[in-house]
């Protein structure tokens, strides 16, 4: 490139110029790592930020894997009580009708014996 009459700055102004427009990019400063944007460059950061993205896709879906894991624990363990709720309630039931049967018999017996009315009223084991 020739040099103009103008001095230095201009040539340094048109330099930048032409590189930003070969380039693409904003005028960069001269030796700059931090401003340099060369083709090799940006390849290089796209690829640094392709691996960066697939890092964090594996975090995401092993964060994701646990939490389903832990999720599904518990809607297990929720299942689990209430089938062991229904089992022990069945058996309560039970339970209450033996209860309440052996009260009906007492309660019977009582009214025709007189051995099983004492034996009530004094709390005492039931005879046999």
């Amino acid at each position: 490139m020739p040099k103009s009459s103008n001095g230095p700055a201009l040539d340094r102004i048109r330099t930048q110029k032409q590189t930003s427009s070969r380039y693409l990019t904003a005028p960069s400063s001269e030796g700059d790592p931090r401003t340099d944007r060369t083709p090799a460059r940006e390849k290089r950061e796209h690829q640094e930020g392709a691996t960066m993205a697939e890092l964090g896709g594996l975090l995401a879906s092993d964060i994701l894997k646990v939490v389903c894991q832990r999720i599904g624990l518990a809607i297990g363990d929720r299942i689990k009580l209430q089938a062991n709720f229904i089992h022990n309630l069945e058996g309560m039931k039970m339970t209450q009708e033996s209860v309440a049967a052996l009260l009906n018999d007492a309660e019977r017996r009582s009214i025709e014996e007189e051995t099983w009315r004492f034996s009530l009223a004094r709390g005492a084991p039931w005879p046999q």
